[in-house]
């Protein structure tokens, strides 16, 4: 039996991750639940607002090294080059969010916020290094044990402090003191157990090799190494201008939002949004999980097995997709005023625009996956340029007039955009990869 054959089914890879995903999810759901319950709007805004200056110059410089690593079916890389480019990039985007923030003019108060999230973004990007390589393997089980727990104690931690003092600063600080811990302690020498090696296995949790086993010094004495990262990153920049692109496309609104709405509605408009991530809770696991088999299907010229994952995939986006909006059309303002405050029930309109377009998302995300499969990075930069820019425009035009609902109609339009140019663009990856085989054979 050969080693792919012998592998887990994705049902059961899902599970594991669908586990942590929900987790997760919920964790991170309660931060805007927490923010809006125990502090002001303005607060809830500042937050945004730092996540709107920290999450596009982190998507950049993170370069997706994560997916470039899973997809390096060829293993043309070796962990430690990820690993360390990664470790330059992060301290890179640490510091320009401080430069821009401090350059835009933004208060103290904005600014000590930024920072703690881009110094909370840098940890998580480490992770996501140790993750990818664990995630290659398919070893979801680990990965989902690791997340799990960190995200319920990061939650736990920001909800003990928010409680007794109402102090956004103090729960930052918290979750990155536990974070810095975390990292040494659990997540490092379980990942490293595996550098420089393909028999993944032998991964267990109670079987962890030292921190050691990366050598950081190799960043700095070899002169050889420094051209190993410089060609590692050429290879990586168009995936990192598609995640900036993609980060970007999803705060542009907020940019504009707490420009002429004001940082309180920024506030409300935030927490309405984030209710988006109810599909991704479900279908980020199934894209996971599947994307390391999709990137072998197709590098071994097995597109009837590559087609075959992603028609499922878009079946069940449509699924739960549905099941979404129904949910939202006939329960959208009690949930609201349940989850929120009973001045969010108003915002009805806003939150089925929302709903319905990141149920187009969802679709279009796991078909822009398959192209990511196929290591096609160009044509992912091309789609996502196309999409942000349009989706600016849109939004540059709308919310000044019509406010969060522009916001969230400039998003239908640019979801839709860009669902409609992954769908052509896999079609002709995958007919010119045909035409290639047949030729070489």
């Amino acid at each position: 039996m050969s080693a792919l054959q012998a592998r887990k089914p994705l049902r059961k890879l899902f599970s594991w991750l669908f586990l942590a995903f929900i987790i997760i999810a919920i964790s991170q759901f309660l931060v805007n639940v927490l923010l809006v319950k125990f502090c002001d709007k303005a607060l809830v805004g500042r937050f945004a607002l730092a996540n709107a200056i920290t999450i596009p110059i982190f998507a950049f410089t993170n370069l997706d090294l994560d997916t470039l690593q899973i997809t390096d079916t060829k293993n043309q890389y070796e962990f430690e080059d990820y690993f360390n480019l990664r470790l330059v990039t992060s301290g890179f985007a640490l510091f320009l969010s401080m430069i821009i923030s401090t350059f835009v003019g933004y208060s103290w108060d904005i600014l000590i916020v930024v920072g703690l999230l881009a110094l909370l973004k840098t940890l998580e990007a480490i992770s996501g290094t140790l993750y990818g390589l664990i995630q290659k393997s398919e070893k979801m089980k680990t990965i989902a044990i690791l997340g799990i727990v960190k995200s319920v104690v990061s939650i736990s931690l920001l909800g003990i402090i928010l409680y007794l003092t109402g102090n956004l600063v103090l729960g930052l600080i918290s979750i990155i003191l536990f974070r810095i811990i975390y990292l040494f302690i659990c997540e490092s020498p379980s990942s490293l157990s595996t550098v420089n090696s393909y028999a993944y296995d032998s991964l267990e949790i109670n079987n962890l090799s030292p921190p050691a086993r990366i050598n950081l010094a190799k960043l700095f004495n070899k002169r050889w190494y420094f051209q190993k990262l410089f060609t590692l990153t050429k290879l990586a920049l168009p995936m990192g201008i598609v995640t900036l692109l993609v980060s970007f496309n999803a705060n542009v609104p907020r940019y504009l939002i707490e420009k002429y709405v004001g940082e309180a509605s920024l506030g409300v408009f935030a927490s309405i949004a984030s209710l988006m991530m109810i599909g991704d809770t479900v279908l980020n696991p199934l894209g996971a999980s599947t994307i390391p088999r999709m990137s072998r299907y197709y590098a071994e010229g097995n597109l009837k097995l590559f087609w075959q994952i992603l028609k499922k995939l878009i079946m069940i986006a449509i699924v739960i997709g549905a099941i979404i909006m129904t949910t939202c059309w006939l329960f959208g303002q009690p949930i609201l005023e349940t989850i929120y405050r009973k001045e969010y029930g108003q915002y009805i309109q806003l939150l089925t625009v929302l709903m319905l377009a990141g149920s187009i998302e969802d679709v279009s995300s796991f078909i822009g996956q398959s192209i990511t499969a196929t290591r096609s990075f160009q044509i992912k930069m091309i789609i996502s340029a196309t999409v942000v820019t349009i989706s600016a425009l849109l939004a540059l035009w709308l919310i000044p007039s019509q406010g969060l609902n522009g916001a969230a109609i400039a998003i239908l339009i640019g979801s839709t955009i860009d669902l409609g140019l992954n769908g052509i663009a896999i079609i002709y990856v995958a007919k010119k990869h045909h035409k290639n085989n047949l030729r070489s054979t």
